[in-house]
């Protein structure tokens, strides 16, 4: 009839998503055997452990962490995860997690080897490009990208007689 009243009501949901991304440089607290001068000398192999951890507060998929390796710096093939590897031509690490529950987090090793240059003395190098993770949302769908800054020979949280991460010109 003419006096009929149609409405329409629409909801809205708003769903946060997030996932979290760490990444550190480790010496001696690795879960790899690490070797060389510390702190490190030029055109000297120290070997050191890129410790990386992605945590989700809703669960997600299609998750991805990678970065790249500047020309001084080895991939060891040493990894504590098989899903991690490594392409020769781009240089470029990267951490295939797929699926990760709500609530979870996952962790992996990667050894890498870095022969710094003259040119490092007095600071400390940059070993990996920006560390990025890709990774969807599963349920909103929504995909959320994260990148950190590049890691360099700094490591923390260890206890050393001097400063572990510059690089210094002497035997």
């Amino acid at each position: 009839a003419t006096d009929d009243v149609v409405s329409t009501l629409t909801k809205t949901y708003a769903v946060s998503g997030s996932a979290t991304l760490v990444a550190s440089t480790q010496y001696k607290s690795s879960s790899f055997v690490n070797t060389g001068p510390i702190p490190p000398r030029p055109n000297k192999e120290t070997t050191y452990t890129v410790n990386l951890r992605v945590s989700a507060q809703n669960a997600i998929g299609n998750t991805k962490v990678s970065f790249v390796l500047p020309a001084y710096v080895t991939w060891r093939n040493v990894t504590s995860s098989p899903n991690v590897t490594y392409d020769s031509k781009s240089r470029t690490v990267t951490w295939n997690i797929g699926n990760l529950e709500q609530g979870k987090f996952i962790m992996a090793d990667v050894g890498l080897s870095v022969i710094p240059s003259q040119s490092h003395v007095g600071s400390s190098p940059v070993i990996t490009s920006g560390i990025v993770l890709n990774t969807d949302e599963i349920v909103s769908r929504a995909h959320l990208k994260s990148t950190l800054s590049p890691l360099t020979t700094v490591v923390k949280d260890e206890v050393w007689p001097e400063n572990p991460s510059v690089v210094v010109d002497r035997p």
